[in-house]
């Protein structure tokens, strides 16, 4: 049985006997592309700031994830 399992934007968590549920505004998978993680949570944020308003993005997960590099492309000339 998987340790984590998601369910719409509930993702429950199994370690042993204990079992324990989150609630999410939106969750991600594995198989969710940067275009949908974009359209879905940034998108927005940025319109925002074109219109005067102030904005954050606050990202949070395990180290070695791609946090940065997704909001940071290092690639030349398409740099975040």
């Amino acid at each position: 049985k998987k340790a984590v399992e998601i369910k719409g934007n509930q993702v429950f968590v199994q370690k042993n006997f204990d079992r324990k549920s989150f609630n999410f505004d939106r969750v991600f998978d594995e198989k969710s592309t940067q275009n949908e993680v974009f359209d879905n949570v940034a998108k927005g944020c940025i319109d925002d700031v074109f219109k005067g308003y102030q904005s954050t993005i606050f990202v949070y997960g395990q180290t070695g994830t791609g946090k940065t590099f997704t909001l940071c492309n290092p690639t030349p000339g398409k740099e975040g």
